[in-house]
C-alpha cells in the first residue's frame, strides 16, 4: 500500500498512547490498596455507605472538580446516599455496565460486530485498480492488531498496490456532532 506522508507503525502508535495516558493514570495513585469501610447504621436503622462522612472521603481522595452520585435502594428505589444529585455531570464508567446488559438483551450473546474490507475494482498482478474501503460495523473491541490482521489478509491475497484512494465507511452508526452542547470539551464521549 502506498502513501506520501511519514509512516506510523503500530508499535510507535501504541508507545505514544501509553506515554500520553500514563500521567493521568498515575496522578494521586493510592500508596496501598483501598479496603471498604465498615457500614454503620443510621438512627432510622438504614445502612450508611461508609464509616466516615462522605465529604471526608472525597477530600482524602483529592479528586478535584465536581463529584456527584445517587445510590438507590434496589428494593424500593429510595435514595440511600446522594451528593450533588442535581448537578449535571458526564456519566461515570459504571454507566457501561447497563449499556452492556442492554446490548446482550437486545442483540444476544452470539452477536458479533463485523468490519469489512471492500474494493471498487479488480485485483490483477498485485494491483487493485480502484478504491479500497474499510467498512466499519460499530465494533467496540476493534483494535490496532485487528486492523493489522485485515491488512495482512489483503497481502496474503496478493495485494501490493492500490490505484484509487483508501476510504472509510462509518455509516453503520449514526453521526451526531455532540451529545449535549453543555458538556465540557474534554469529555471524550461528547
Amino acid at each position: 500500500m502506498t502513501g506520501d506522508g511519514p509512516r506510523l507503525n503500530r508499535r510507535a502508535m501504541l508507545a505514544g498512547l501509553a506515554a500520553a495516558s500514563a500521567t493521568p493514570v498515575l496522578a494521586n495513585a493510592p500508596e496501598r490498596s483501598v479496603f471498604p469501610q465498615p457500614r454503620l447504621a443510621r438512627p432510622d436503622g438504614s445502612a450508611r455507605l461508609t464509616a466516615r462522612p462522605l465529604e471526608a472521603l472525597l477530600a482524602q481522595a483529592q479528586l478535584g472538580g465536581t463529584t456527584g452520585f445517587v445510590a438507590l435502594d434496589a428494593a424500593d428505589g429510595s435514595i440511600i446516599e446522594a451528593l450533588n444529585a442535581d448537578t449535571p455531570l458526564p456519566p461515570a464508567s459504571v454507566a457501561k455496565a447497563p449499556t452492556a446488559l442492554y446490548a446482550l438483551d437486545r442483540l444476544g450473546a452470539g452477536y458479533r460486530f463485523t468490519t469489512h474490507v471492500l474494493a471498487t475494482g479488480n485485483l490483477a498482478d498485485g494491483t487493485l485498480r480502484g478504491d479500497l474501503i474499510l467498512q466499519g460495523g460499530g465494533d467496540p473491541t476493534l483494535q490496532t492488531a485487528d486492523l493489522a490482521a485485515l491488512a495482512q489478509a489483503l497481502v496474503r491475497r496478493g495485494l501490493r498496490r492500490i490505484t484509487g484512494p483508501f476510504l472509510t465507511d462509518d455509516s453503520a452508526l449514526p453521526f451526531i456532532r455532540e451529545i449535549a452542547a453543555d458538556q465540557p470539551p474534554q469529555a471524550g464521549y461528547n
